[in-house]
């Protein structure tokens, strides 16, 4: 048995028992509740049509809104319903817009989402999408009385769960700035990049890397690298030695420093074939030889695994050197 007091102008609802609830219908259905427990139910309140402040909710247990906890956190689409969120600003739609389909996150200054920049179809996870520099740039400042800096950090993982670690391996790309522009189509194509790879075997705390710099040819659609930093800090390009050594040809021969070199074979005397540990493209480089005073150095032969180069003194006879040298340039 329920009752309805009023006293003092406040309007009293009573459910009669321990457990019964308040319910409110409309034509015979129900819409809301209220439990013996206090929990208010509702499958009805549609958001877009509360006005005003709302007040402050506390000590209650509220269920049909989309998992609505005032204590907690908000969570929106959790079933997975591809519902977005956006938030607007005083001069654009979408200042802040999470694409819950496509798993996105967008800093926008276009109205229209549907017009973001993508890369060759890619769900890029954020993006910050402009028409003016002040909401096309990316700013990040650090307020610190030291002299550290803030950072962009790239983290590269094998493991396919997040925090869990499966450790990388040798020729592994552990990031990429890349720079792409509209040719008229899509966005796509890339201009140019900068990546850094794992350059060896990398172990606890031990990871060694190299960082290439790469560029696109007029009327290719690629890019091809221009430049290595090597692990070891050494740089390779067109415009730099893709191997040298020096060495010395008298008993034994012995290496006294190199790059890209794995080896020498002593071939007779004054000769010496140099062989490469990374192989050259093709056989049309240039190999440049020096020796002691006195004696002047050649190249027999070029391959792409080595090339063969030779030493002969004043009277143009062949002479081991004792300061053997040579540099190669080219693809």
């Amino acid at each position: 048995m329920s009752t309805i007091k009023s006293s003092n102008e406040h309007l009293t609802l009573n459910a009669d028992g321990s457990s019964k609830d308040i319910k409110f219908q409309a034509n015979g259905v129900e819409k809301a509740s209220i439990s013996s427990a206090g929990a208010f139910t509702s499958t009805t309140i549609d958001a877009t049509k509360l006005t005003g402040d709302l007040p402050a909710i506390s000590g209650a247990n509220l269920t049909g809104l989309s998992s609505f906890d005032p204590d907690g956190a908000v969570t929106i689409n959790e079933s997975s319903a591809d519902v977005d969120f956006r938030v607007e600003s005083n001069s654009n739609t979408h200042q802040l817009f999470v694409d819950g389909g496509n798993s996105m996150v967008m800093i926008d200054q276009v109205a229209n989402p549907g017009t973001r920049a993508l890369i060759g179809g890619e769900s890029n996870g954020l993006q910050i999408k402009g028409n003016s520099n002040s909401s096309s740039y990316l700013g990040i400042t650090r307020h610190t009385a030291d002299g550290d800096s803030p950072a962009i950090k790239f983290l590269k993982s094998r493991n396919t769960s997040v925090n869990s670690y499966t450790i990388v391996q040798d020729n592994d790309y552990l990031g990429e700035i890349g720079f792409h522009a509209d040719d008229g189509t899509d966005y796509s194509t890339r201009g140019a990049s900068i990546q850094a790879r794992v350059d060896g075997t990398p172990g606890t705390n031990d990871m060694p890397t190299k960082l290439l710099f790469n560029t696109t040819a007029n009327g290719a659609n690629d890019t091809t690298e221009r430049l290595a930093i090597l692990s070891d800090g050494r740089g390779l390009s067109q415009f730099t030695a893709k191997a040298w050594c020096t060495w010395t040809q008298v008993n034994t021969h012995a290496i006294g420093d190199s790059h890209n070199i794995s080896s020498l074979s002593d071939t007779g005397v004054g000769a010496t074939t140099v062989n490469f540990t990374n192989n050259m493209a093709q056989s049309q480089y240039v190999v440049n030889v020096t020796g002691r005073t006195g004696a002047f150095g050649f190249d027999n032969s070029r391959a792409a695994g080595n090339c063969s180069v030779g030493f002969r003194n004043a009277a143009d006879n062949a002479e081991d050197s004792a300061n053997a040298m040579c540099v190669v340039f080219g693809d």
